[in-house]
């Protein structure tokens, strides 16, 4: 999940510098449950045809609890 949201906030750049770190943290810190969950739904809806199949789901649970073998 990291990789995306660098990906998502680092603006085509392979870094972020403190300032664009905290215009993110006060963006989400300030964002709606509603417009989070649209975010994050968005950022697992890989082919953007707002549906998520299986595979972006697995993914999605995968980044949140971990592979399938480490869940108890």
């Amino acid at each position: 999940m990291a990789d995306k949201l660098f990906h998502a906030f680092a603006c085509g750049k392979e870094y972020m510098t403190f300032r664009d770190f905290c215009t993110v943290v006060l963006t989400m810190s300030m964002a709606s449950v509603d417009t989070l969950i649209n975010f994050l739904f968005d950022m697992y809806d890989t082919d953007q045809n707002k549906t998520m199949d299986e595979d972006e789901l697995k993914e999605c649970l995968e980044d949140v609890f971990g592979p399938p073998e480490q869940v108890r």
